[in-house]
């Protein structure tokens, strides 16, 4: 019988945990499967879809909000916009139509609302559309719980006969809550689409029931106990809705990953001849420590998000942390207790005949890591020059923000959208407020005139004194809120001279704030993803050019997939709705999650080589027999990995849809023309230079049995 696979001492903790008191990691692992179901109950209530959620709390354009909150009561971030239709025409000089008027003292009746301006009261007849059949009431909004402002709205509206088909409800309080709607709705839909497909997957990998069974428990249990987490992070901030795209694909994707490792590696321990204790503790030292250090390099990545301030990134970095961990708490201490209790019976429910043949071969890998070595060099630089081609579009890229527009054009708030840019004739003009603090307010008179002059300014409203010593100037720009016109004719109003300090608030304001941070943070965004990502590569493969190569090869997936969403969604390519941008916020975690997974699957190859190399073999023949043994495995995870994230496509908000086409694109280059063609190219050509590390002469050559069993 062969010796047990010695591991580092907390595998060994794990082991007798696993071997001694199975049914206490079990009890453990369902306390915190009842504490997670609880806490969903109280995570999903205060999620948050705000565009304060973009913001950077210590920017200018978040104290220039604040100063007008103060100053009137009303949020900037908040607001209602109601578009009322009318049968016949309307002007200024006449008695509105009830509908009109209803609509209006519907608002004003609104304890959060703070001011209703309506073409009666305003006197102005831009609030009239250009065929005089419509109108738009704008309503400031100050302190609001939103779900239940919006949905007493709603109530009423459709309560009232006149205002019941002749309304739409839009504005950011409206957009906020649909926004968080549409993502719960799309995101069930996508679970409940996922799961059979994620079985049906298994069952193909497993060939049997109870086998399949499991990993699908370890991704509802990663899901659900993350939610402990995140409860218990509300207690200090706030946590996006979209957060919760990526606790459920990454969740289920992670937890099968790692459960399909222990998994096969425990079937093939037992078909090997080892007691279920004994697979246990191999399967912990083995697999279980590619589980460790794979898990330790996605937390890394997605703990560089945690360095923005806006509270979108933020969460979902935070999320993402949580749910990786959760994934390999799953696999490491409730998995081999589970295993150990199954012994044999894991291929209970296996058909005879779905039997034969279980154990897929790796035999085309190594036939095809062998040819790619044979000619290196040609093969490394056409995969890099096909993924910079790629990459290529994404040098066209238009960065786009998230506003109501975005929403599914059956959303109230899109069609009001829509509406006031079709419409009306100066609503299609982007505002931007000016905040003055000044004493002298003879003087602004002359600057509101001066401003005028300014590039990209469409016109400029007479001043309005907010308080003492604050005033406002409303300006509408002549150009769509983000572009790059836009934000020059917002930096130009704010270069202006003034009697006194300028804030400025608006769409365009708070787009060019959000460039701004974003900015400044990246790189520190960077240093902490490359740092961390690069000393747990060290520990794991103890070269320094192992882990500078895996960042390049990363950095050419990124590229390529950053490419490739560009025709899909900035020019609406391959079916899919034409955006006219990529979300920029998305955009940024796409990048670190496309990043980490290309990570995860360059840890499950470079383990096992290294292992094969350690153990004797020759440099390409540790490659080649790398690739043969971690082959069938890691393709089936990445299969099913990529089954999560493409469903996300079904999404009505593109941010999702771009998010889950970021990482399913990721996943498939990755599990092709990277980890089969580019990655033994590049070892081919550095040879021993791979495992160069400074006061090494020669690799480590160790003498331990070396398994013949994959990963």
């Amino acid at each position: 019988m062969r010796r047990s696979v010695k591991g580092p001492p907390v595998f060994g903790f794990l082991d007798r945990l696993a071997r001694s008191r199975p049914r206490r990691a079990l009890a453990f692992g369902a306390l915190l499967l009842v504490l997670g179901v609880v806490s969903g109950g109280v995570v999903y209530p205060r999620l948050t879809a705000s565009l304060a959620d973009y913001d950077d709390p210590g920017s200018p354009v978040v104290a220039a909000q604040e100063s007008m909150q103060r100053a009137t009561g009303a949020n900037p971030q908040q607001g209602y916009v109601v578009v009322v239709r009318s049968d016949v025409p309307l002007e200024v000089s006449a008695a509105p139509p009830p509908a009109v008027v209803k609509a209006r003292e519907l608002l004003e009746g609104r304890p959060e609302v703070t001011g209703v301006l309506d073409y009666t009261t305003a006197r102005d007849p831009s609030l009239i559309s250009r065929d005089g059949r419509s109108t738009y009431l704008v309503a400031g909004v100050g302190e609001v719980t939103e779900k239940e402002a919006v949905a007493d709205l709603r109530d009423a509206v459709e309560a009232d006969p006149v205002l019941r088909d002749a309304v739409l409800l839009g504005g950011h309080t409206v957009a906020n809550v649909e926004t968080a709607e549409i993502s719960t709705e799309d995101l069930a839909k996508a679970e409940a689409l996922a799961i059979p497909l994620l079985l049906l997957g298994l069952l193909v990998v497993f060939r049997g029931f109870v086998a399949a069974g499991v990993p699908l428990l370890g991704a509802v249990f990663t899901i659900v106990v993350t939610f402990a987490g995140l409860a218990a992070a509300m207690a200090f901030t706030s946590v996006s809705v979209f957060a919760m795209n990526l606790v459920t694909s990454l969740g289920m994707g992670l937890a099968i990953d790692f459960s399909l490792l222990m998994v096969t590696r425990f079937r093939l321990e037992l078909a090997g001849g080892a007691n279920p204790s004994d697979a246990v503790g191999r399967s912990l030292a083995t697999a279980g420590r590619t589980v460790l250090f794979s898990a330790s390099l996605v937390a890394s990545a997605m703990a560089s998000l945690l360095v923005f301030p806006q509270k979108f990134i933020f969460s979902v970095g935070l999320a993402g942390v949580l749910v990786t961990v959760t994934a390999a708490l799953f696999a490491l201490v409730v998995l081999p207790a589970l295993l150990r209790l199954l012994g044999h019976r894991i291929d209970a429910l296996a058909p005879k005949a779905w039997r034969r043949g279980r154990e897929a071969s790796g035999d085309r890998w190594h036939r095809i890591a062998h040819t790619v070595m044979k000619r290196p060099l040609v093969f490394a630089v056409v995969v890099t020059a096909v993924l910079l081609a790629a990459g290529a579009p994404f040098t066209k890229v238009t960065f786009g923000g998230f506003d109501a527009a975005a929403l599914p054009e059956d959303a109230g708030s899109a069609q009001v959208f829509t509406a006031l840019r079709q419409d009306f004739a100066d609503a299609s003009s982007s505002p931007a407020t000016l905040l003055v603090t000044t004493s002298d307010g003879a003087s602004m008179s002359r600057y509101a005139a001066s401003l005028r002059e300014v590039a990209g300014v469409g016109s400029v409203a007479e001043p309005t004194r907010l308080a003492d010593g604050m005033w406002k100037v409303d300006v509408r720009l002549a150009f769509p809120p983000l572009t790059p016109e836009a934000r020059d004719a917002v930096r130009g109003l704010a270069e202006a001279p003034a009697p006194g300090p300028v804030g400025v608030v608006g769409e365009t304001a708070r787009f060019e704030a959000l460039l701004d941070s974003l900015a400044e943070r990246l790189p520190w965004a960077l240093g902490i993803l490359f740092a961390l990502g690069y000393a747990l590569l060290f520990a794991m493969t103890r070269s320094v050019v192992l882990p500078v190569k895996t960042f390049l090869i990363n950095m050419l997936s990124v590229c390529a997939t950053f490419g490739i969403l560009m025709p899909v969604f900035q020019w609406g390519w391959f079916g899919f709705e034409r955006v006219g941008s990529l979300e920029v916020t998305t955009l940024i975690l796409a990048g670190v999650l496309v990043f980490a997974l290309a990570t995860d699957y360059g840890v499950f190859l470079l383990h096992r080589i290294k292992e094969e190399r350690d153990g004797g073999l020759a440099d390409d023949e540790a490659v080649a027999e790398g690739l043969r043994r971690t082959g069938p495995v890691v393709s089936a995870a990445a299969v099913l990995m990529f089954i999560p994230f493409i469903v996300l496509c079904l999404a009505r908000i593109p941010a999702v849809r771009e998010l889950g086409l970021a990482a399913g694109l990721a996943i498939l280059i990755d599990a092709t023309v990277v980890r089969g063609v580019l990655v033994p190219a590049l070892m081919a050509l550095l040879g021993r230079w791979n495992w160069w590390a400074p006061g090494r002469r020669r690799a480590p050559r160790a003498e331990p049995e070396r398994s013949k069993l994959p990963v």
